[in-house]
């Protein structure tokens, strides 16, 4: 009679799905925590908790491949096919924003990005891009593969609830938060069906820019 493995019984079954959400909430907790006085700290607690603790965890101590958590580009066609269909859907949601809405006497652009267009491109490339890649990571490719596995297409909705919960309760601007919201949900159905972070992440990226130039161009 073989003997039963510990460690393998901790990684297997109903109990793995106890440590993948321990995981997720240490990363979490640690993220929204750990004391950070600039942009450039930020950053770096983003890329450390939210992209490095999830691929060290899936990688090295799951020994998993890096596909099975949609960490890694793949599914192309489908990719392309869901992140149009989605920028499409999301863009129509910001066009009802903007327009519908107060949402542009309230939305946040730095002044310098809404007059000039270099630094516009800055903002959206270099600051925007650096957040958006390791929230997309840690939500669109770890949590709801996590969940995935478990809970099929209820995945999307699992992890737009772990994002959007904390963020609603701690906004205090609420009209801030929609664009994030949008994004959320939305690419969250991409990668459900495309099976990585990768194209939602692409197609936040482009909505962020579109929803934002537009915006601008408003209220100049």
């Amino acid at each position: 009679m073989h003997k039963k493995n510990p460690i393998r019984s901790i990684f297997s079954g109903d109990k793995k799905i106890f440590l993948d959400i321990l995981v997720i909430l240490a990363a979490l907790i640690a993220y929204s925590f750990f004391p950070s006085q600039n942009f450039t700290q930020n950053i770096t607690k983003g890329l450390i908790f939210l992209v490095a603790v999830p691929l060290i965890y899936v990688k090295f101590i799951l020994k998993r491949n890096l596909h099975e958590y949609g960490m890694v580009p793949q599914n192309h066609r489908e990719g392309l096919i869901w992140g149009g269909i989605g920028l499409l859907f999301s863009l129509a949601i910001g066009y009802l924003l903007i327009n519908f809405t107060p949402i542009k006497t309230s939305y946040p652009i730095p002044t310098g990005a809404s007059t000039n267009f270099w630094f516009f491109m800055f903002y959206e490339l270099v600051l925007v891009n650096l957040i958006l890649f390791y929230q997309e990571f840690f939500y669109k490719g770890f949590v709801l593969n996590v969940f995935f596995q478990r809970f099929g297409a209820w995945s999307v909705i699992i992890q737009f609830l772990i994002y959007s919960i904390p963020l609603l309760i701690l906004s205090d601007n609420l009209w801030i938060v929609y664009p994030a919201l949008v994004v959320s949900l939305v690419g969250g159905w991409v990668a459900y069906k495309s099976r990585t972070f990768f194209y939602s992440y692409l197609m936040a990226l482009l909505f962020l820019i579109i929803f934002d130039a537009y915006l601008i161009n408003l209220v100049k």
